[in-house]
């Protein structure tokens, strides 16, 4: 008896397991496949409220625009919803959102708005219903049970489309999005614009003028206006990126910040354990067959980088 016991509690635990994972990779499905960075968050209102009091987001406010954080507001003051996921992209260099609900908030409560209007535009295989409220045109709609909603008609019906996978098919984008925190609010940037980011917060800083990988974390901490990368960055063979050079390198504790003068504009470094490896590594990424001196200084040292003094010398 204890046995069929144990054999149904794992079969519940399997498929309650892949429930989760199906039901994660049909989210995914409705990210849009040229996504510059999309928002997970367990508390989409909390974030929208704190947003201008986490560092980070302050500090580079073109990242989520008063104006796009006025649209989500609109939105989420009249759905039902807390988790979700927010798709940010660029299109004629305006940026769009796209707002996906794992809780199924249904319509969009708008009786208390007095300045509104719904119209509902029917396509062959689906519907869309335009809301405007207080001057905020929100394009919304339902697929398989999800509540999907942005600002931009195009982008929905492309979404719509049965022949749509969007993100789903990035594996990985997939894999990153796999290993962030699900009680924290993540945000995950496509190289680009994480470069733009470094490019812009810290001109100042010297750093590596190349990309870092194809998709990278950062982790929010609601509760004490933290930030943290998490250390989660993916990338293939199919592009240069500057992690290619790391490669079974091995690593240590970066401790240059040891010898950082307090005063300095920034710094950054890296570690390695096999010298022999990291020259192969960065041979492949540079096209060159440059040899590394015998009595070159990375032969004795774990750890290797630049720091920015305050007067721009390095």
């Amino acid at each position: 008896m204890k046995k069929i016991l144990v054999a149904l509690l794992i079969s519940i635990f399997a498929i309650a397991c892949k429930s989760d994972k199906d039901e994660v990779a049909n989210l995914l499905e409705f990210i849009p496949a040229n996504s510059l960075y999309i928002i997970d968050t367990p508390n989409i209102e909390n974030f929208l409220n704190q947003r201008d009091t986490i560092p980070f987001l302050r500090d580079y406010g073109t990242l989520l625009t008063p104006g796009l954080a006025g649209q989500l507001q609109t939105l989420t003051r009249s759905i039902n919803s807390n988790s979700s996921i927010i798709s940010i992209n660029s299109e004629k260099g305006q940026l769009n959102y796209l707002f996906i609900s794992r809780e199924h908030p249904g319509e969009i409560l708008i009786d208390s708005v007095k300045n509104k209007s719904v119209e509902t535009l029917t396509y062959e295989d689906f519907t869309i219903q335009k809301y405007v409220i207080e001057e905020i045109t929100i394009y919304k709609a339902e697929k398989n049970g999800i509540f999907i909603a942005g600002s931009s008609r195009q982008q929905l019906e492309q979404i719509l489309n049965l022949e749509h996978v969007g993100l789903a098919a990035d594996e990985l984008f997939v894999k990153a999005h796999s290993a962030i925190d699900r009680g924290k609010t993540s945000l995950i940037l496509r190289t680009e614009a994480l470069t733009d980011i470094i490019s812009q917060s810290f001109g100042d800083i010297s750093l590596p003028p190349h990309a870092l990988a194809k998709w990278n974390v950062i982790d929010f901490d609601l509760t004490n206006n933290s930030f943290s990368l998490n250390g989660i960055s993916t990338w293939n063979n199919t592009g240069k990126y500057l992690l290619d050079i790391f490669k079974n390198s091995g690593n240590h504790i970066n401790e240059i910040a040891k010898v950082t003068p307090v005063d300095a504009l920034g710094f950054y470094s890296f570690t390695y354990q096999d010298i022999d490896i990291l020259k192969n590594n960065l041979g492949k990424f540079k096209d060159s067959t440059e040899v590394l001196p015998g009595n070159h200084f990375l032969h004795y040292t774990g750890e290797a980088g630049v720091i920015t003094l305050k007067n721009g010398k390095e």
